[in-house]
């Protein structure tokens, strides 16, 4: 849905065997921290990322790593706007 998780600065997927597809409305997780940043890794049936505008917009990293099935990344507008960007495979 839409404008939820508003006060958390963490997102971690990492591990998740059977996690299939990720799917975040517009304007969540955005609120300030110490450390923000959203960690997708080692999620090898992932096939879809969907993130709707503004979220995650104050982070810092958005790291991506060892998806080896996804297929589709879609982020709205200023989604991520002040993070670095790392996708990685292999």
């Amino acid at each position: 849905g839409d404008d939820n998780f508003k006060s958390e600065g963490i997102l971690d997927l990492i591990g998740l065997k059977k996690l299939e597809s990720v799917v975040i409305g517009k304007n969540c997780f955005n609120d300030n921290h110490d450390d923000p940043h959203f960690y997708l890794k080692d999620c090898p049936a992932l096939t879809t990322l969907k993130i709707g505008i503004w979220s995650f917009h104050d982070y810092d990293v958005c790291e991506i790593e060892h998806v080896d099935a996804l297929e589709s990344i879609d982020m709205g507008d200023s989604a991520f706007y002040s993070a670095s960007l790392e996708l990685k495979s292999g």
